[in-house]
């Protein structure tokens, strides 16, 4: 039986408050971490990890399900520091993840910058440098969509494109739980796109929740916002309802 840990970590960034939700799945013979924040928030996810009674340094897998800098910055800082990690991703992400091929997100504002008002274009240029500045590591494996993890096949890859285009989400039938990343968030007790103006295909955005919406669930855990146990099937429908024209 798979045992599904949230992670949540708080910090400040950009003057903002963020708070994300990496989590660990854990059997007796693997433990495998869902994403892991920027690079500086290491300390943080030691300490909540230590919290659960979970020693960083038993982390088997980290499992990046994109390539935005919130999910795997800090996989450098983590590989450094436990180099014994294993690091999986979609297998069309592996030259996003490992720096081979420019970050499809640093594309992005690269390309909107000169649309931008004056008073953003400081921030996009911090944005831009950032990614420049990501410090990047060679997955040792690639995922297949619609697989079972090989170190853990209780738990299925399910294909969710759109917030970018080879992002994965994990689904455990045994518990009906959905690790979602960024497929989707939770704002306002409700399910919600993540920043739907930045997403790089809105109406993929749109099917792969219909895709979500076709599983059994019981628990749904996103990267923002936490967890939804209750009224998983209202709030989707409701968002699919809200994008029904894309």
């Amino acid at each position: 039986m798979v045992q599904v840990i949230p992670i949540p970590i708080s910090f400040t960034l950009d003057q903002q408050e963020h708070q994300l939700y990496p989590v660990v799945l854990q059997t007796a013979s693997a433990r495998v971490m869902v994403d892991c924040g920027y690079e500086s928030n290491l300390p943080l996810l030691e300490a909540a990890l230590l919290e659960r009674e979970i020693a960083p340094a038993d982390i088997t897998h980290i499992i990046i399900t994109h390539h935005d800098i919130d999910h795997m910055g800090g996989l450098w800082a983590w590989k450094n520091q436990y180099p014994q990690v294993r690091v999986y991703t979609a297998l069309e992400e592996i030259p996003y993840v490992s720096g081979t091929r420019k970050s499809l997100r640093q594309a992005q504002a690269e390309a909107g910058y000169e649309q931008l008002p004056e008073a953003y274009k400081p921030w996009a240029q911090e944005f831009i440098r950032r990614h420049q500045a990501l410090r990047t590591v060679v997955p040792d494996g690639g995922l297949q969509y619609d697989e079972v993890l090989p170190f853990m096949p209780e738990v299925q890859v399910i294909a969710t494109p759109g917030h970018m285009p080879y992002h994965i989400s994990l689904y455990i039938p045994n518990s009906a739980t959905l690790i979602a990343a960024d497929a989707l968030v939770i704002e306002d007790g409700q399910f919600n796109i993540a920043n739907p103006a930045f997403v790089l295909d809105l109406k993929a955005a749109v099917q792969s929740i219909a895709g979500i919406r076709s599983l059994t669930l019981e628990r749904v855990i996103c990267y923002h916002g936490g967890e939804m146990h209750t009224g998983i099937y209202q709030s989707l429908d409701r968002l699919l309802d809200q994008y029904k024209t894309v």
